[in-house]
């Protein structure tokens, strides 16, 4: 019997997973594409073996629902950690920016802070890497941003993407 020779490691445009999302996002009012988005992910392995990307959405990290953010910690990280995926999408509502009320609409800067912390703590509970996390703007993202890059833009400040340098 041969013996096998070591996995390869294969790339993946990630174009192919953000054209549609992104697209998606743009048509719900989300912030305008900006810059070339492509980007190559390399996964270990044979060309046949299966490649697990996980996706995570509609977080709504609250002010006023702190057990949102507690599941997230006491489930995510665990579980990433079992399936080991190559990709980890985390698509749009990642904070909720509603009043109490829910009579109005607007970035709460304190919903962002935690949503920073929880993201590093379940990315080191899953111990991969911070690299193949993309976390995307929803239109909960953008209540209240009347531009991007702006003072009230808190994506673009506390997100993984942000603080990876993988926006414009």
């Amino acid at each position: 019997m041969a013996a096998r020779a070591p996995p390869r490691l294969r790339a993946y445009p990630l174009a192919l997973f953000f054209l549609p999302v992104a697209l998606l996002g743009v048509l719900a009012g989300a912030a305008p594409i900006r810059g070339d988005l492509r980007r190559v992910v390399e996964v270990e392995g044979e060309p046949r073996s299966v490649v697990w990307a996980v996706q995570l959405s509609d977080l709504h990290l609250s002010a006023f629902h702190p057990e949102r953010a507690a599941d997230f910690r006491r489930h995510v990280g665990g579980a990433l950690a079992m399936v080991n995926p190559s990709l980890v999408l985390i698509t749009g509502d990642l904070t909720d920016a509603k009043s109490k009320d829910l009579l109005s609409s607007r970035q709460e800067k304190s919903e962002w802070l935690e949503y920073e912390e929880l993201i590093d703590e379940v990315v080191g509970l899953s111990g991969l890497n911070k690299e193949i996390f993309y976390d995307l703007r929803g239109n909960h993202d953008s209540y209240g941003v009347p531009e991007v890059g702006g003072m009230f833009d808190f994506y673009e400040k506390h997100s993984i993407n942000a603080r990876l340098g993988r926006t414009e």
